[in-house]
């Protein structure tokens, strides 16, 4: 096995997609499988595209999205670091997908997915788990949108992504600019400007770069709905 596969099969060994998994299957994962580095804006693919591969996002991130008739944007997922990116058990990608920076995606074939899901009950429980969580994250975004308090979708958002350090105060890494979070939550770029303005002006967060400190999660999460 060279260098490059014995790479491929340290990062499969912690994905904990395949955890549990027996070390001979690991292993012939890691055969069937690429890495792929793939540049900021890069088109993973289309929706409508026959799927050929499992991609999962080792580093990076990515967007999901789909254009209407109009040729309007709409992103409906926003994927980081050891995320599923696209679909499984269907023929075709239900979304389109571009990488929101520099990425390293492992690629492994459909078939060999599907066959090791129908196979292998650690696997297919742990796959399961992932499309949930995965149809989780898309079910709360559409609550989002159903709420008409900007502010409260914004938090929510960044509470979703927080880090806890302690009941009172969360820190979140922001890898998507303010316009893409923006367009996920159904937010004009200017109004997000204003509110994201209005939080730090009350102290209810603190920005240093790309970094965002969330004050009184708790308290300023019960106050707004």
């Amino acid at each position: 096995m060279n260098s490059h596969s014995k790479n491929i099969l340290n990062i499969v060994k912690n994905l904990m997609i395949f955890k549990n998994i027996p070390v001979l299957e690991i292993e012939n994962i890691a055969l069937f499988a690429t890495l792929n580095n793939v540049k900021k804006n890069k088109i993973l693919f289309f929706k409508e595209q026959e799927i050929k591969f499992f991609y999962i996002l080792i580093k990076g991130s990515t967007i999901l999205f789909e254009n209407d008739n109009k040729g309007n944007r709409y992103i409906t997922q926003l994927l980081s670091d050891s995320d599923i990116i696209g679909d499984i058990f269907v023929k075709n990608f239900v979304f389109s997908a571009y990488c929101n920076e520099d990425c390293q995606i492992l690629a492994i074939p459909i078939s060999y997915i599907v066959d090791l899901a129908k196979n292998n009950l650690i696997f297919s429980n742990n796959l399961l788990k992932e499309i949930v969580a995965k149809n989780y994250k898309i079910l709360n975004l559409l609550t989002l949108h159903k709420s008409v308090n900007a502010k409260y979708r914004i938090l929510q958002f960044f509470q979703s992504l927080a880090i806890e350090n302690n009941p009172d105060i969360n820190v979140i890494n922001l890898k998507f600019s303010k316009a893409v979070i923006a367009s996920y939550l159904n937010i004009k770029p200017e109004t997000f400007s204003r509110i994201l303005q209005d939080l730090k002006n009350c102290g209810e967060i603190s920005v240093n770069g790309n970094e965002i400190t969330i004050y009184n999660k708790k308290n300023h999460m019960h106050n707004l709905k």
